[in-house]
């Protein structure tokens, strides 16, 4: 089939809606409020990311995008269109699926 990760046009589509999702203020803050989840903020700098990676910062940002996929996958694209690859982070993570309910 495709590239691993990707393999139906359905997933690169849900890539790309998840992509433009989480650049938009509205979505996120919808996100944030619905959940519970602090806000992030992108590193400036090198340095600033490193000093992020050094503090565990870039694990917060790890999990907020792992709980935004789950939130937006199952609110505004929905469950019934999720693709294969959405189950499969869910094997993967199934620890922060729980995370997302407030």
């Amino acid at each position: 089939m495709g590239k691993p990760g990707f393999d139906t046009v359905n997933e690169i589509m849900w890539a790309g809606f998840l992509d433009f999702a989480i650049r938009e203020e509205h979505i996120r803050r919808e996100f944030e409020e619905a959940t519970k989840t602090a806000p992030i903020s992108a590193s400036r700098n090198a340095i600033d990311a490193m000093i992020d990676k050094a503090t565990g910062y870039d694990q917060e940002s790890t999990l907020y995008i792992k709980k935004f996929i789950i939130w937006a996958t199952e609110n505004l694209w929905g469950l019934e269109f999720a693709p294969p690859a959405y189950f499969r982070i869910l094997e993967r993570n199934y620890d922060s699926y729980s995370l997302i309910k407030p």
